[in-house]
């Protein structure tokens, strides 16, 4: 999808997507009293290494996961599981994790945004 998005784009447009995009902070509305009500703690306290405990990644390198729908991320776990997503990290993470784990990990972080 990204890269029917860029295509045709110049460069001029990509650096300035780049300078936008680049800029933006997210505070997540996953907030440690929020945490506590939401089912899916437990599962998510897999990604808090490099995701953080509120969804926001410390490293640029790995991405928030707050944002994201709760589809995107299920299939992502999935993609990771069967390989069609590439990134040991990540797949000898999402590897153990059941569906419905996956599925309460993808709720628990869907459940927040960045504002």
């Amino acid at each position: 999808m990204m890269s029917a998005a860029v295509r045709g784009a110049s460069d001029d447009d990509i650096q300035n997507l780049a300078a936008y995009y680049s800029g933006r902070k997210c505070e997540s509305t996953l907030t440690a009293e929020r945490q506590a009500t939401l089912s899916g703690q437990a599962a998510a306290s897999r990604c808090v290494a490099c995701h953080g405990a509120n969804g926001v990644s410390s490293n640029r390198a790995w991405p928030n996961l707050v944002g994201f729908s709760k589809t995107h991320l299920v299939d992502a776990l999935k993609a990771y599981q069967g390989g069609a997503r590439k990134n040991a990290m990540m797949a000898g993470i999402a590897k153990d994790l059941s569906d419905a784990d996956s599925e309460s990990v993808a709720a628990y972080y869907a459940n927040a945004s960045c504002k």
